[in-house]
C-alpha cells in the first residue's frame, strides 16, 4: 500500500477518494461480482458525505465496454477508463485511491460474501476518518 496508482487521464484529487473497479467483459468473476458492485455503488451514492468517486477501468474498446457495463454490470460509474491501472494484471480488482493518487487499499479476485462486508466497512471507515 502507499504506492502511486497510474491510470491514464485520471485526476485523483477531484474527490476525497476514488474507488477503481478493474474489470473485463471476458472475466466471469467480474460478471459474477456484478451484484456486489451494484450494492457497493448504491451504498456510496446513498452516503453523500462519503465523496467517493467510482471509476470503471476496463481494457476494451468503448462500445464493448459500454455494452458490458450497461447490460451486465448495470452500474453507472462516475468515469470509465479503457485500460487497466499500471500494476494491475488481473480482474476483478478493486483499488481505493487517495486524492494524491496513493493506493490506500486493494482487493483482488471475486470476493465471498463475508469479504464484501469487510470491503464496505473498510471503504466507509477510510472515507470518514481521514481529512485531506
Amino acid at each position: 500500500m502507499g504506492q502511486h496508482v497510474d491510470l491514464r487521464d485520471q485526476v485523483w484529487d477531484r474527490s476525497k477518494y476514488t474507488l477503481v473497479f478493474a474489470i473485463s467483459s471476458n472475466c466471469h468473476f467480474c460478471t459474477s461480482s456484478a451484484g456486489f458492485y451494484q450494492r457497493l455503488v448504491s451504498r456510496l451514492r446513498e452516503t453523500a458525505r462519503s465523496r467517493i468517486a467510482t471509476v470503471a477501468a476496463i481494457p476494451e474498446d468503448k462500445d464493448t465496454a459500454s455494452d458490458y457495463l450497461d447490460r451486465v454490470i448495470k452500474v453507472k460509474f462516475d468515469a470509465v477508463s479503457y485500460h487497466l491501472p499500471g500494476g494491475v494484471h488481473s480482474t476483478p480488482t478493486l483499488l481505493l485511491v487517495a486524492p494524491d493518487g496513493r493506493l490506500v487499499e486493494e482487493w483482488r479476485g471475486q470476493l465471498p460474501h463475508d469479504r464484501e462486508d469487510q470491503v464496505l466497512a473498510s471503504i466507509f471507515k477510510e472515507s470518514t476518518t481521514h481529512v485531506f
